[in-house]
Formats: C-alpha cells, structure tokens, sequence
C-alpha cells in the first residue's frame, strides 16, 4: 500500500487528533497520535482508499491545522 511520511512541527507535546478526510467531507481515517515537542514524522498508508484529493486535519485543544494532499 502507498506510504507518506507528514513532517508537523509542534511547540507542545501531547496527543493531536489525527483526521484523513475526503473532498466529500467524510472521514476515511481518524487516529489519536503523541506528538513531541519539535519536529515529528507522521507515516501515513493510504490502504484501499482510492486516488483523490484529501485533507489531513490535525487538531490540538483549540488549534487545527489542514494540509492538502493528493493519491494518485
């Protein structure tokens, strides 16, 4: 299956809420991850979902960060 590999640079460890969402809106992956204070690797597989365009939402009390990203 495909791998991708996010980089996310945060000020604060703690566990960030982790989404895969389609253009449709739906969620096609929703995972709690621990993330350390600086830079970190998130590794992503794409399993069966089909090629598009998606959104990688990762949230953290009241912050939200949105990074496109495409499956080819």
């Amino acid at each position: 299956s495909l791998q991708s590999t996010f980089r996310i640079q945060v000020e604060e460890s703690g566990a960030r809420q982790f989404q895969v969402i389609d253009l449709q809106g739906r969620t096609a992956l929703r995972q709690k991850v621990y993330l350390k204070e600086g830079l970190n690797h998130w590794n992503f597989s794409a399993g069966e979902l089909p090629g598009g365009i998606y959104f990688l939402r990762v949230s953290f009390r009241d912050q939200t960060l949105t990074h496109k990203f495409t499956i080819q």
